[in-house]
């Protein structure tokens, strides 16, 4: 993770950074974050909703053609693997802004 935070900042032209171990301990206690083991399908749709958001997604897709539709799985196609940790504000919750 350091050596990720290093990459950024010669990334961004950022002169004299260390991204340290402690640099690290301390953005995470700072912003609230904690190391998470993912399990199952975190954020699974509720299931009273589903037909709705299926009519929504038929709406959206209809303007493209099915060679240009992946699924989400699919992608993995090109991954080694995906991660089964993850840094969150809290287990389950998506924290976009």
């Amino acid at each position: 993770m350091a050596q990720k935070a290093r990459d950024f900042a010669t990334l961004l032209d950022v002169q004299n950074f260390k991204g340290s171990d402690g640099w690290v301990a301390g953005f995470k206690k700072r912003h609230n974050l904690e190391c998470y083991v993912k399990h199952g399908e975190a954020a699974s749709a509720p299931l009273e909703d589903l037909d709705n958001m299926r009519r929504d997604l038929q709406n959206i897709l209809k303007e493209y053609s099915p060679n240009d539709i992946f699924n989400v799985y699919e992608t993995g196609l090109y991954w080694k693997m995906e991660p089964n940790r993850t840094l969150s504000t809290g287990p389950g919750k998506l924290n976009i802004d």
